[in-house]
């Protein structure tokens, strides 16, 4: 089935050197991301090429992460618990599918929670 393409912001993540080694990791972090498949808990990965010597990685551009948010909130006097049990949930929700597909994360940070909205959380 052909689908339109639309536009869309994406994040772009460059291999900074590509030696052997760090050539054979990032077709590994590929290989990861490509066998996981498809969660809408996880960071999809949208593409990815060489380009000038260096893998790039497109995915599905966040507009936050969970480390600025918990950061932005802990000065209030208030938080708003019904996003943020909404956010740890789909965090579990997440983490369960990457168990079930017998792999390990093996870096879950806040930094590595991206928020889209305000009400969507996937894991990087």
């Amino acid at each position: 089935m052909y689908r339109k393409p639309i536009d869309c912001d994406v994040a772009v993540k460059v291999a900074s050197t590509l030696g052997q080694i760090e050539a054979t990791r990032w077709m590994q972090e590929i290989e990861a991301i490509k066998r996981l498949g498809y969660n809408e808990y996880i960071v999809s990965m949208l593409g990815w090429c060489v380009h000038k010597n260096s893998y790039c990685l497109a995915f599905e551009m966040a507009t936050s992460d969970l480390l600025t948010y918990v950061r932005s909130v802990r000065d209030k006097s208030e938080i708003d618990l019904k996003h943020f049990v909404a956010y740890l949930w789909q965090i579990c929700n997440a983490m369960s599918f990457i168990a079930g597909c017998r792999m390990v994360h093996r870096d879950l940070a806040a930094r590595n929670i991206l928020l889209f909205g305000e009400d969507k959380a996937k894991v990087g």
